[in-house]
């Protein structure tokens, strides 16, 4: 069976999402695929992430943007 990786990030309000997102993705994305979930969050929570293929880790995230000189 092919393995595949799933990268999710959930921060802020936006972790409300996760629930649904993976639920959704278990009935239909890559049916034929051992899907493993990595989940990038802030909140000290969240639910439904007690299964073995859900990796959880919870930090900070940061984007550093560089302008380019006009």
């Amino acid at each position: 069976m092919t393995k595949v990786a799933a990268l999710y990030i959930a921060t802020g309000r936006y972790t409300v999402f996760w629930p649904e997102f993976y639920e959704s993705a278990e009935k239909y994305l890559l049916k034929d695929c051992e899907v493993h979930y990595f989940v990038f969050t802030d909140a000290a929570t969240l639910p439904g992430t007690t299964t073995p293929r859900i990796s959880v880790r919870r930090s900070l995230l940061l984007a550093v943007c560089h302008a380019a000189p006009v």
